[in-house]
């Protein structure tokens, strides 16, 4: 749907200094120029949440670990009262889904002849077509 609001995707490295420092300055100019309406992370509220209890402005842990996420929250609240839109799958999801994905593999790796090599190579097949 068009909406007539531009969308500003910063393509990032995690945690890569040259990734938050350009967050920072794509984030300011919009702010500078009144033309800043949310800030979205690609995090689920899980995570988000224990980022900033372990990782809280200030801190040695957040200095070492500095990202582009908390970044982009800290300067988008300099301009913008709302809060930042979270907008990726939960954790637990994603946790489910390569735990399968895991104990498949190790299944197939323990059992080559039982039907394991056939699962590798179709899991190839499909991951080279799809």
């Amino acid at each position: 749907a068009q909406t007539g609001v531009t969308v500003h995707i910063i393509g990032t490295m995690h945690y890569n200094p040259h990734s938050i420092s350009k967050t920072a300055a794509i984030i300011h100019s919009y702010g500078e120029k009144g033309q800043l309406g949310s800030v979205g992370i690609e995090s689920c509220d899980r995570r988000w949440n224990l980022a900033q209890v372990l990782q809280p402005p200030g801190s040695l842990v957040r200095q070492l670990l500095d990202n582009e996420f908390q970044t982009a929250a800290d300067v988008g609240r300099q301009y913008i009262d709302t809060d930042v839109v979270l907008f990726d799958e939960a954790i637990e999801d994603n946790d489910s889904r390569i735990n399968e994905a895991f104990l498949s593999s190790v299944r197939d790796t323990l059992n080559p002849l039982g039907g394991g090599w056939t699962a590798i190579s179709d899991d190839i097949v499909r991951g080279t077509t799809e």
